[in-house]
């Protein structure tokens, strides 16, 4: 514990200082480990002695106290422990004191009473103390000693010496919140007389301003008289103050909440006039930051002039005098200012115009376009974004009115568009000095859409741009004269640019006229750069564009690929996924050259641009078929160096194939090792090199036929193997021999044929189950629903309508255990309650496309579910010692029923059928709570028994959400995975999702032998493919001590699914898993079963030596 010491002054001094000292410099005693109360003679002034332990901070804490000598007292030894802090009385606080003294009048009242403290607690109520007790009285005591300095700061800024009226003003600054809004208007009123004093310092007037800025946004009323102080006070001779008041006066008009009444719009007009006036002043701070006021100001009046306020006729000349477009025009005379710094501010203005909504003027369009060759980089910048946003307001407004050029074949530009000029200005931007300028010129021309086609294509040209022919008579020699204020514009640029003319050259300056194409090369340009920022964007660019015009991607494409051999791991890896996202658009396809290229890629040591490569060469097509060996030997040889990569080159491997049929035909005995003259030896099945050929030899099949009677007779076997470990790499019904294939192919249409029109025959009697069981014939359901399983298990077979077998089998489930209830009524199990309401999440989150029936009989099936463990409840006791607090949630389940109904009635409003069966329960319901007569009760919970089910509708669309694990793959007990157990095992999750409707629900599941789970959150690895379909690739971390020996670990994908009642719905179905933590999820995919191995480092060390 800290100790407070006190430090006093002399008799005359009016005040003591308390500190608060660090815990270094801290003294404590074994018999006194807190505070002390002293009390003095009626006299004297009490000394008020703070807790330390409460505050962090070496802050000195002054408070005014007339001087006094102490004469201390022993008291009692407090114990150390906050769990006696309850041993003090009431009347004692956190802060001990006695009737407050006058110089504390203004002193908050004393926190309560702290609160009594068990003997024995528990980490819960220990958080619960800390949060609720220990913290308010913190916060309360440091809030209030903040509170006792505002008295001495603010007799500090009346002070003579200048530091301290500083000092008091940075300490407002930093604790303006903690004042309420008494002090907080005495303390403007007292910066609104230093502001207004010519005498006082600047340093303190600057501050002052600060601080009124910051009280402006508490009070609105005080803004009126603060502007007013600022517009009386506009011409002072400090620049810097002026600059300050004009800034402050831009944020105070900003606030929304402001409300402009006469006298303020009075203001306004006298701060407008003095700004007018400013703009004229000969430092360029106060013209920059007037013109920044201005372009404030403008759509203020805008507002006021669109919403008619109070008072608007009276003031209305006021306002029509501040016209927008007029003071567009002033502000725009300064876009030629000599100084940059304020040729900038006036671009920034026209910028802060448009994000508050204004309409900019078209004509500034050629004031931006002679900025684009300021010598200022900031200068170009601004006008670079101000051509961009006028360009797409004006998109088909003409600028030959205004530059007055010609184009090289002599014409005037009368069919150009604003749209297409602004995109060649900005073209020409790629090539500037600055690199900011140049990224942000090729950022821009990706956001381009509808520009002319022959100007698109010329920005990937190579062609040197021409210059013009000299100017000849008539309407050519008059255009000419027109052009020699743009002539001069071309000769600045080419001087600030610094490109001198070669010596032995001829300056054609004065004969040079606009070329058409002056967009021409500006890509190649840009992916030239030296710098990877201008030539990551000139990718984005390339790419935005190549998804609006297909013969743009297929000139592209060139360039494209020759970035695959940049230095920087980015750009390849940005270039490469350009061109995967243009190929899944519009085809792309590649020469020997370039797939030459993109096979050196397969051996970058970065396994981002490796699995990228692979993804960009499943979308495209080979021009040459010589390009097939290369690809497949590259191939096999980085994954033959990367071993990791074997699953992602199995994928591309059959996008190749599918797209290379006829070109894969003619190197199928050159994989197999086939030879005419001898029979050809099996290939081992489990040689990586040997799958990648059968993965392209079965996937070409798919487009040719006659690649199947070409293989040898094992590969027939090896696909029946592979296809299981592999079954996203592999076809589906292939066979050898072409008259066999087609046989399969025609036996598998009749197959699918007949068990679509089988499907539809089962669903039949599965809709009559619903009437046969209100008939309570239970045992032709019985019968029935055999039958119809048998016709199901066959037709899962079949990918379309498996989602609808699925989910029958499920309904099947639910009926036989609604017969269960019925039958043993008078002996119901509670684990049934659990089961059903298992089986109607499953239902309802497990599936995509159910009708609205199927989904009121899941809401049935849970409050039958609700009923019924309430109901076994009644006779079952074993149930009451069911954990520490089963009573408690037992109560909690018969209290939150009427919620159940509740939330379900809003939940189907409108479904006949639901609302029918809650009004019956709610009825037997409230009479049984009202009088808990044994009548009643019967009368409720016969429900269960005579309860009936809709009619449901199952459609032949409904899709079950699953996922397939394609990485890692099982293995055996003689090859576990080992790793030194003093670190995590990375593992790389690979699996395909489908029909699932949120991403936000799926995880990973694993298994430990110990039977501990783990979820993992998979939600960063998705990529979307197509609708509810997904790609997850992603990595966890496997933490384990270390193992005797190897076990198996299970992995698995599940869903999370949110539930109605979290609390009553999961203690329902975790009476039937009482054995474990239930964790209320769906298991979308067959677990992976992967032997594990975390040994002792020294164990590993040693295994790995020999």
């Amino acid at each position: 514990m800290k100790q407070l010491t006190m430090e006093y002054v002399n008799s005359s001094s009016p005040s003591c200082v308390a500190y608060a000292p660090s815990r270094e410099n801290c003294f404590s005693s074994t018999n006194n480990y807190s505070h002390k109360e002293e009390k003095i003679n009626s006299q004297e002034k009490e000394i008020i002695y703070y807790d330390p332990s409460y505050f962090e901070s070496d802050d000195i804490l002054t408070v005014e106290m007339e001087p006094v000598t102490p004469s201390p007292s022993p008291s009692p030894p407090l114990s150390p422990s906050p769990l006696h802090r309850h041993s003090r009385s009431p009347s004692q606080s956190l802060l001990h004191k006695s009737p407050s003294p006058s110089f504390l009048s203004s002193r908050p009242p004393s926190p309560p009473p702290t609160l009594k403290r068990p003997i024995s607690i528990d980490p819960f109520e220990q958080m619960i103390y800390d949060e609720f007790e220990i913290a308010p009285k913190k916060v309360f005591c440091e809030n209030h000693l903040k509170v006792e300095q505002f008295h001495v700061k603010y007799k500090e800024l009346k002070s003579h010496d200048l530091d301290s009226r500083i000092n008091a003003l940075h300490e407002y600054l930093k604790y303006l919140t903690v004042l309420d809004d008494f002090k907080k208007l005495k303390l403007l009123n007292r910066l609104r007389k230093i502001f207004c004093s010519e005498v006082e310092d600047e340093d303190v007037r600057i501050l002052a301003i600060a601080l009124m800025e910051e009280l402006a946004l508490y009070n609105n009323n005080d803004c009126v008289r603060i502007l007013q102080d600022f517009s009386r006070h506009l011409n002072p001779h400090s620049v810097a103050l002026k600059c300050l008041i004009y800034n402050a006066i831009r944020k105070i008009l900003k606030i929304e909440s402001i409300y402009f009444d006469s006298s303020l719009l009075n203001t306004i007009k006298v701060i407008w006039d003095t700004a007018l006036l400013d703009l004229s002043d000969s430092h360029y701070s106060i013209q920059s930051a007037c013109i920044g006021f201005l372009s404030t100001l403008i759509p203020i009046c805008y507002k006021i002039e669109q919403e008619k306020i109070k008072d608007f006729e009276i003031y209305k000349d006021v306002i029509t005098e501040m016209k927008i477009l007029d003071w567009q025009y002033t502000i725009s005379v300064y876009c030629s200012d000599p100084d940059a710094r304020i040729r900038s501010a006036t671009l920034k203005a026209f910028l802060q115009l448009h994000r508050s909504g204004c309409e900019i003027d078209r004509e500034l369009y050629p004031l931006c376009v002679l900025r684009l060759s300021d010598i200022y980089e900031e200068v170009r910048y601004d006008a670079l974004n101000l051509i961009w946003i006028l360009s797409t307001i004006y998109p088909f407004f003409k600028p030959s009115d205004y530059l007055g050029y010609v184009l090289d074949d002599g014409k005037p530009p009368q069919t150009e568009r604003l749209l297409d000029d602004a995109f060649i200005k900005i073209c020409e931007m790629v090539y500037d000095i600055s690199v900011r300028v140049r990224s942000k010129a090729c950022i821009m021309l990706g956001s381009y859409r509808k520009i002319r086609e022959d100007i698109l294509l010329e920005t990937l040209s190579r062609e040197t741009i021409g210059q013009g022919s000299q100017g000849g008579q008539g309407s050519q020699g008059k255009n000419n004269k027109q052009n020699k204020s743009f002539v001069g514009y071309i000769k600045k640029k080419i001087k600030a640019r610094f490109i001198p003319t070669p010596e032995g050259d001829l300056d054609l300056a004065e004969e040079q006229r606009l070329v058409k194409s002056g967009s021409c090369g500006a890509f190649i340009h840009g992916l030239e750069d030296s710098n990877k920022d201008v030539r990551n964007a000139a990718v984005d660019s390339m790419c935005r564009l190549c998804m609006h015009s297909e013969k743009f991607s297929k000139k592209a494409v060139e360039s494209l690929v020759s970035m695959f051999q940049d230095e920087i791991d980015s750009v390849r890896l940005n270039s490469i996924n350009s061109l995967h996202k243009i190929g899944s658009k519009y085809p792309i396809e590649l020469d020997y050259e370039q797939a030459h290229i993109s096979f050196g890629v397969l051996h970058d040591t970065n396994n981002k641009v490796r699995e990228s490569i692979h993804a960009m060469l499943s979308v495209t097509k080979f021009k040459s078929e010589e390009s097939i060996p290369k690809f497949v030997y590259s191939m096999i040889e980085s994954m033959r160096r990367y071993p990791e990569d074997q699953r992602s080159i199995y994928r591309c491997f059959k996008s190749v194939g599918s797209a290379h049929g006829n070109f894969i035909e003619h190197y199928v005995p050159k994989f197999f090792r086939m030879e005419s003259s001898y029979i050809s030896k099996e290939i081992r099945q489990n040689d990586p090199s040997h799958i990648g050929h059968l993965i392209l030899a079965f996937n070409a099949s798919v487009t040719n036929p006659k690649i199947l009677s070409m293989l040898p007779d094992y590969a027939n076997r090896h696909y029946e193997y592979l296809r299981l470990r592999f079954p996203d790499c592999f076809p589906e019904n292939n066979n050898s021999g072409g008259s066999q294939k087609q046989k399969v192919k025609i036996d598998h249409l009749t197959t699918k044929n007949y068990a679509i029109s089988l499907m539809e025959r089962t669903l039949e009697f599965v809709h009559s189950l619903a009437g046969l069981f209100r008939l309570r014939d239970y045992l032709y359901v019985h019968q029935l629903t055999k039958s119809c399983k048998r016709n199901i298990k066959y037709i899962a077979n079949v990918p379309s309508i498996a989602g609808t077998a699925k989910f029958c089998l499920d309904y099947f489930k639910c009926l036989k255990l609604l017969i269960k209830v019925r039958q043993q009524f008078f002996d119901v199990k509670p684990d049934l309650g659990s089961r059903i309401m298992r089986l109607s999440y499953k239902m309802e989150y497990g599936y995509l496309g159910l009708d609205s029936s199927i989904l009121g009989f899941i809401a049935q099936l849970r409050i039958i579910a609700h009923i019924i463990w309430w109901y076994a409840t009644l006779d079952h006791v074993t149930i009451k010692n069911y954990r520490n607090n089963t009573t408690h949630k037992r109560d909690i389940v018969i209290g939150t029923f009427s919620k159940r109904l509740d939330d379900l009635q809003r939940k189907y409003e409108g479904h006949e059928f639901v609302l029918r069966q809650i009004n019956i329960v709610r009825d037997n319901h409230e009479n049984f709570i009202k009088d808990w007569d044994p009548e009643a009760m019967i009368k409720f919970f016969r429900y269960l028994y005579e309860f009936e089910i809709p009619d449901i509708s199952i459609s032949k669309n409904i899709k079950a959400s699953q996922a397939i694990i394609t990485h890692p793959t099982p293995n055996t007990e003689d090859q576990p995975v080992d790793w030194p157990a003093q670190f995590p095992l990375p593992l790389n999750i690979e699996a395909t999702i489908q029909n699932v409707e949120d991403p936000n629900t799926i995880a990973i599941h694993v298994l430990y032998p110990t039977t501990l789970t783990q979820h993992f959150n998979a939600t960063s690895g998705l990529i979307s493919t197509q609708y509810n379909n997904y790609q997850l690739k992603t990595q966890i971390d496997i933490s384990q001590s270390p193992w005797t020996s190897h076990a198996p670990m299970k992995i698995k994908i599940i869903r999370e699914y949110p539930m109605d009642l979290p609390e009553v719905d999961s203690f329902l179905m975790e009476y039937q898993w009482r054995s474990y933590t239930a964790d209320y999820t769906l298991g979308v995919s067959e677990p992976v079963t992967l032997h594990i191995w975390p040994k002792p480092s020294c164990l590993y060390k040693k295994n790995n030596e020999t």
